[in-house]
Parts: structure tokens; C-alpha cells; sequence
């Protein structure tokens, strides 16, 4: 079987491509509302908080301007607050490209580390949906190969790649269980899907707060990454 490996093309780091499925996605809670979750129809880079923080960090050693803007969001009725829960390098191509190779690519996002593939996790039963995607932007793929498990194949042929792409969307999930939690315990109010559009389009009137700024207001100790880390080992062991 051939393994990945990265011909250092550069066309994923040129081109950035909004998730149009990804826009009109919603999160539903079996017994209530259903909250518009993704902000904007746009092409760019997407990065969680520490993401954010450690690309600003190397921008300011390398000397390089950073457009980044929120991209996800929920918006709390009980505060008036967005919280934002991931956000978007704006920039094409990548302003990290160089000779087509990543100037932080020990520091790369999960995005990146992923790429090709794009994994979705099931809601309800938490486990690997049956929706998968491997990007046509990139050249490798081994078509010859059979797939009979097609995830435990992604595994073998992609390694890393995947568990990143795992990593990447438990880390959303998780984010969007709490929210849910905490509006079951009364402690916000979320939006509902019909309203939550021509808000944000006024969204003035909202105070920008991130997750950690929302975990902190409520006392919420919890390590998403490590979680993450975790169900991407298990869904790995449950396959070897």
C-alpha cells in the first residue's frame, strides 16, 4: 500500500476554498432549538484560539502582517456576547509559504496538519459519520489501492494526516457540547438559527468574547485538546 507523502506542491497553501457545506450546517439538540453556528461564506484558513496565538507569535518574529477575523460563532441572548470559537487566516496565498514550503511547519494548525482530509463526526453517537472527503486539490491518491474500511485505510495511507483531521473536528464538537450543556443549566441563552444570520450581519451590538474568556466566566475546567487527543487514540486502537 502506498503511503502519503507530501510532494510540497504548495496548492493547498495558495488557494483557500469556503465550506459551503460547512455554512449551512447546524447543530441540533434532540430536544430544542437548532443554532446557526458558521458566520461567514468565506475562503480562508481556519484556527482555533491558541492556533491564533502561536501564528501571531512567529508573524511577529518573521516580520510578517496576519489578517485574521472570526469565523465561528454562537451568540448568547443572556450576555449580548459572541463567543467565538474559531476564526479564519484571511491571506492568499499563505503569507507562512515560502518556495513553497511552511516557514512554522512545526507550528503548522491542525488544518494543515489534516490536509487532505476532511472527517466528520456523528452528533449523537460521537462516532466517525460516514461523510469523509479527500481533497482534489491534492495530487496524491492512491486510486489502485481497494478499500474495504475506508477509515482504517485513510489510517494506514494518511497516518498523521488523519488523526489531525480527527483531532480537528472533536475539538468543534466538544466545543459545541458545552455550549449546549451550559444552556441547559441556564447559564446562557443561544440563538436560534433563523435570527442568528441578520444578527451577526449588525453584530455591533455583540461583545467578541473567546472560549477560554466563556470557560473562565463560568468556571469551566476542562482540556479540549487532550480530549481530543484521546478520541483520536481510541478510534485508532478500535481499528488496529
Amino acid at each position: 500500500m502506498k503511503k502519503f507523502e507530501c510532494d510540497c506542491c504548495g496548492e493547498c497553501c495558495k488557494k483557500f476554498q469556503p465550506n459551503l457545506s460547512e455554512f449551512s450546517e447546524l447543530i441540533s439538540d434532540l430536544n430544542g432549538p437548532e443554532y446557526y453556528y458558521n458566520v461567514r461564506e468565506i475562503a480562508g484558513l481556519p484556527l482555533f484560539e491558541w492556533e491564533v496565538k502561536e501564528l501571531n507569535n512567529e508573524s511577529k518574529k518573521l516580520g510578517i502582517s496576519l489578517e485574521i477575523k472570526p469565523d465561528k460563532i454562537v451568540i448568547d441572548l443572556l450576555s449580548n456576547k459572541k463567543i467565538v470559537y474559531s476564526w479564519k487566516l484571511l491571506q492568499e496565498p499563505c503569507p507562512f509559504l515560502k518556495n513553497n514550503k511552511c516557514l512554522v511547519y512545526d507550528k503548522r494548525p491542525l488544518i494543515c496538519k489534516g490536509y487532505p482530509l476532511s472527517i466528520k463526526i456523528d452528533e449523537v453517537t460521537d462516532a466517525l459519520s460516514a461523510d469523509k472527503d479527500v481533497s482534489c486539490k491534492c495530487a496524491f491518491w492512491p486510486k489502485d489501492d481497494p478499500i474495504i474500511n475506508f477509515y482504517k485505510y485513510l489510517y494506514e495511507v494518511y497516518d498523521n494526516c488523519f488523526i489531525a483531521a480527527i483531532k480537528m473536528k472533536q475539538i468543534e464538537k466538544n466545543y459545541l457540547d458545552i455550549f449546549i450543556l451550559l444552556e441547559k443549566l441556564g447559564k446562557i441563552k443561544l440563538m436560534k438559527y433563523e435570527k442568528q444570520q441578520p444578527a451577526f450581519e449588525k453584530s455591533s451590538k455583540y461583545q467578541d468574547i473567546n472560549v477560554k474568556e466563556l470557560f473562565c466566566e463560568h468556571s469551566i475546567t476542562v482540556d479540549i485538546e487532550n480530549i481530543a487527543d484521546k478520541y483520536a487514540k481510541d478510534i485508532i486502537e478500535c481499528m488496529c
